[in-house]
């Protein structure tokens, strides 16, 4: 089946059971994942309206490819993203905690590191991530909101190297 996206009590929601999961990281963490497999880390997480929420060590997959500096711009710290992509076995799933949380884009998993090292894990190049992600945003409610929102985070973009990647990547898949 084809990803497809909708609102759903105000957030974008995938429809169906996730066939992949991703998980975002910098392109010098994703090599040493690729190479060593996944640590697990515990962390925490605010927002201007929620209490700080700790959560157990773990590793954070979501079942669509994430911009973690556009969509969860308070947590991440990072110039540059990389992209780590493994199945989505069900018994996998079943080993993990699921966190639906509105406001966020996708369904999130936290699932522990010796449970998905198991798994092969492959690395996506921005381009596929980029083209994507618009293919799946052309289908939401509102219209595509990736690609505006995208071109204005290169726009900032401060490492001239890092942004003329991101440049050629959007226009490739626009």
């Amino acid at each position: 089946m084809e990803p497809r996206s909708v609102w759903d009590e105000g957030s974008y929601r995938l429809v169906g059971e996730p066939t992949c999961l991703y998980h975002v990281t910098t392109p010098q963490i994703a090599q040493v994942i690729l190479r060593d497999g996944f640590k697990d880390h515990a962390c925490e997480a605010y927002s201007p309206f929620e209490p700080l929420v700790s959560y157990p060590p773990g590793v954070w997959f979501s079942d669509m490819p994430i911009f973690g500096m556009i969509e969860y711009s308070d947590y991440f710290d990072h110039a540059d993203e990389a992209w780590i992509r493994i199945p989505a076995m069900p018994d996998l799933l079943a080993g993990g905690e699921m966190f639906d949380v509105p406001g966020w884009f996708g369904r999130s998993w936290l699932l522990p590191a010796a449970r998905v090292n198991i798994l092969q894990r492959f690395e996506m190049l921005l381009h596929d991530v980029m083209a994507y992600r618009v293919k799946l945003d052309a289908g939401e409610v509102y219209g595509p909101i990736i690609v505006p929102v995208l071109h204005d985070t290169i726009q900032e973009m401060t490492d001239a190297k890092t942004k003329a990647r991101w440049q050629a990547a959007l226009v490739e898949c626009t």
